[in-house]
């Protein structure tokens, strides 16, 4: 999927999301770096989805993100952790 995709399908699960919600949970650091922690949770038709990111004070790039996602009974679980270093923009 290209970035527009991306966006798209993100823009229709808000729009079907039955019960969704995001909050604040507390400051914390990634690898040195100072961030700010979220929890979102959504549900839509066929999936449950609870998340925790990590957004880099000040510029809000994701730091890390970690997902449970469980579609029409399947559980799924990502971690990904994000690093910035060394990155050149084109």
């Amino acid at each position: 999927m290209n970035v527009q995709q991306v966006q798209k399908q993100e823009d229709e699960n808000i729009r079907n999301a039955r019960n969704a919600s995001c909050r604040y949970l507390r400051d914390e650091s990634v690898e040195g770096q100072p961030a700010e922690v979220y929890s979102a949770h959504s549900e839509t038709a066929g999936a449950i989805s609870d998340t925790v990111v990590w957004l880099a004070k000040g510029g809000r790039r994701v730091l890390r993100e970690e997902e449970d996602v469980n579609v029409s009974g399947e559980k799924m679980h990502w971690s990904i952790r994000v690093d910035y270093t060394n990155v050149i923009a084109p």
